[in-house]
């Protein structure tokens, strides 16, 4: 009597699907991770691009202004422009011109015959509680 086995026993069956389960659940965590890093990534760009958007604008309306004055972390340009931070926003004169922002730091200091404007920029915290933070000098010139 001879047999001809040219079929698949139920236990290769079984040890072929709990191969493929075992391949197809490491690849869905590595497709997984690689989701959660770019949402992360994406949002610390998002928010590095928002500060130094502040700063340069604040940078080239210092550079171009007559005057420039500097309190409680309000910057006044030519006694019309106001900048400052309220609800996540930096604003001028009320209407928004960077977004996620947490703090606008805006001192004035005097030192022999120099006047300065010093900014500090800080973002708002991404979801692993990294904050960006951006400072620049600006000499006034006289």
């Amino acid at each position: 009597m001879v047999r001809d086995n040219k079929g698949v026993t139920l236990i290769e069956l079984l040890a072929v699907l709990a191969l493929l389960t075992l391949i197809l659940t490491l690849a869905t965590s590595v497709h997984l991770f690689g989701q959660k890093q770019m949402s992360n990534q994406t949002t610390q760009i998002e928010n590095q691009a928002n500060v130094r958007l502040a700063i340069n604008i604040l940078t080239k309306e210092i550079r171009k202004a007559n005057s420039v004055k500097a309190s409680d972390n309000v910057l006044t340009i030519n006694g019309t422009d106001t900048y400052k931070v309220e609800n996540h926003e930096i604003k001028k004169n009320g209407t928004t011109l960077v977004s996620l922002i947490k703090e606008l730091k805006v001192s004035e200091v005097e030192d022999k015959n120099e006047k300065k404007i010093i900014i500090n920029i800080t973002s708002i915290s991404d979801k692993n509680n990294h904050e960006v933070t951006l400072s620049t000098e600006i000499y006034i010139r006289k």
